[in-house]
């Protein structure tokens, strides 16, 4: 099998790579870090430097593969609609086409569950589940709109898996363990309803393996939407905990408003 990863110079599309190459599955990962990239290549990882932002870019970087697994994607809580409808609708809209021009028939996108966020704490959370009438984050309005186009435009001749995973952690993860790092070097770590609050977090190799099985999947489960985590929910408060104490670090909790 042959597949290509974009964002493979990210914290998730890293791990993809490495994993399925050592799986023996070849891999070209596209991307824009030439020194991420040149650490893949090390690996025996093909390595494309381009922007899922630039059509053109998109269309050289791609050839025939078996399947294209999309993980390229601008996220954040906050920032500019049009920043992130460039990246993750016109950029996704670029990689669909560089897919039809290649006549690659499988396509991957790696998504969010942000898109069910509704201000309240919410378990259990079923793909069918009614969204939200309002997004609450541009991200998750410009993921919204990626994911719906790629599900009207699953066909028999092209088709699509969207996957939902709830908050990634592992080897290379850039945003929530750092996050937590630099608001532990602060005096008091604020936590909103005193960290009560559960999260179903989901380890890199569960992802891993749900891309796999995505991979592999029959015919019926393509052009479906699957949320996924690793099933074994904790409150904030404990999650924290345990990150500050393996680093030894000190944990001071400061009680905060809930900002929705």
């Amino acid at each position: 099998m042959k597949i290509i990863i974009t964002g493979a110079t990210g914290f998730v599309g890293r791990n993809l790579a490495e994993r399925f190459q050592a799986d023996g599955i070849q891999v070209v990962g596209m991307g824009r870090s030439p020194v991420i990239g040149a650490e893949l290549g090390r690996q025996g990882i093909g390595f494309i430097r381009a922007d899922i932002c630039n059509v053109d870019q998109v269309m050289e970087a791609f050839s025939a593969v078996d399947c294209v697994i999309h993980c390229a994607g601008k996220s954040g809580p906050w920032g500019r609609f049009r920043d992130f409808y460039r990246t993750n609708v016109l950029g996704t809209r670029n990689v669909v086409a560089a897919c039809r021009h290649h006549r690659i028939d499988k396509l991957i996108f790696i998504s969010t569950p942000s898109i069910y966020f509704t201000g309240e704490d919410r378990f259990n959370v079923s793909e069918n589940d009614p969204l939200p009438s309002r997004q609450r984050s541009n991200y998750a309005k410009s993921k919204l709109i990626a994911d719906t186009e790629l599900i009207n435009s699953g066909t028999k001749e092209f088709r699509t898996i969207i996957l939902r995973p709830r908050a990634i952690v592992g080897p290379y993860d850039n945003t929530f363990v750092p996050r937590i790092l630099r608001m532990a070097e602060k005096r008091h770590m604020p936590l909103i309803n005193d960290g009560r609050a559960l999260v179903d977090l989901t380890y890199i190799d569960d992802f891993i393996d749900a891309v796999g099985n995505a991979l592999n999947a029959a015919g019926d489960a393509w052009n479906e939407i699957y949320n996924i985590s690793s099933g074994d929910p904790i409150t904030v408060k404990e999650w924290i905990s345990e990150i500050l104490q393996l680093l030894d670090m000190p944990f001071r909790p400061k009680p905060s408003p809930n900002l929705w």
